[in-house]
């Protein structure tokens, strides 16, 4: 689905606001992730690149949450495992 470039900057901007990921966006907005993740990437930083910075930085925090979760999500998985024997 093509979205204009005015609707890519005001997707953008609740992103930022709402502090949402890719994922959590697309399904807001009835795009796919992939869709989404590429008008960013190519498109916004091109038009709005102040949107673009401050996107990238907030994917930085939301990329090393998910690595803390993951490795909490290990941690209680082998927890668990422990306590069944």
């Amino acid at each position: 689905m093509k979205i204009s470039d005015d609707s890519l900057i005001l997707i953008c901007k609740a992103m930022v606001i709402c502090k949402l990921t890719i994922r959590e966006a697309a399904d807001k907005f009835n795009l796919s992730k992939s869709t989404l993740h590429s008008y960013i990437h190519n498109r916004l930083k091109i038009i709005d690149k102040e949107t673009y910075n401050k996107l990238c930085e907030q994917f930085k925090v939301h990329k090393k949450a998910a690595s803390y979760r993951g490795g909490l999500a290990t941690k209680n998985k082998y927890y668990k495992n422990k306590l069944n024997k």
